[in-house]
């Protein structure tokens, strides 16, 4: 399990700020969260999540059998994130000052959440609006975005064997890919397909609303106009 470092995502009013945590063994973000204050219940918000998708699948954590990996950042190296991981039975791993050993796996993923989502869709006006468009790309990229770290495959469709042993290939994510059309879908046309429901759901707003206007006059009596000669 690694957690990603805060990206931050310029919005019109405030800065936000999102925290990624993803299983190492299926590339999978089990885990995520958005706020506008870079404080220790934002990097709680996004391990809880993940907490509860491991109990959800159902994967419960076994102590020792977790560890967290994070950067050194001021929020994962805080005593609060700390009795969290312990009462969870998460071991926790912080690499020295200037290595990238324990966060490189995910600068991958926020290279990718930079690249696909937020530089592509700018400007962002809230953090609601932030919220939604991540919960979407999670899910595509959980669900349908192919990944070359995992035999080409997406990562809700990894069969783990085994975690013990990285260098035996026996024990690598064995995937079933779906041979259906539509099955691998790529962000741009997620992208389009959103924007053509966000079009449709629009004229069927202005449908209504001069729907709801017309209704209006024909309910509203006409009042005739007198004209006053001096």
């Amino acid at each position: 399990m690694r957690a990603a470092p805060a990206h931050t995502s310029a919005v019109w009013s405030v800065t936000v700020y999102v925290a990624f945590v993803v299983d190492t063994f299926s590339r999978r973000i089990v885990g995520w969260s958005a706020a506008t204050v870079k404080e220790t219940v934002f990097i709680l918000d996004a391990l809880e999540m993940a907490i509860w998708q491991r109990d959800r699948d159902p994967k419960p954590i076994q102590p020792g059998d977790l560890i967290y990996h994070s950067d050194a950042g001021s929020q994962c190296t805080s005593f609060r994130l700390a009795e969290h991981l312990d009462a969870a039975g998460i071991a926790a791993s912080i690499g020295s000052v200037g290595d990238a050993y324990d966060n490189a796996l995910m600068e991958p993923a926020i290279g990718l959440y930079k690249t696909e989502l937020i530089k592509p869709q700018r400007p962002w006006k809230t953090l609601a609006q932030v919220e939604l468009a991540t919960v979407e790309w999670a899910d595509w990229y959980n669900h349908r975005r192919l990944h070359g770290e995992i035999a080409i495959s997406h990562p809700s469709s990894t069969k783990p064997t085994t975690t013990r042993n990285s260098r035996n290939p026996s024990s690598q994510p064995q995937s079933e890919m779906s041979t259906e059309p539509g099955a691998v879908q790529s962000w741009t046309e997620v992208v389009a397909e959103r924007s053509e429901r966000q079009q449709r759901a629009e004229q069927t707003d202005d449908v209504h609303r001069e729907d709801h206007r017309q209704h209006r006059d024909r309910q509203t009596p006409a009042v005739p106009v007198q004209r006053v000669d001096r």
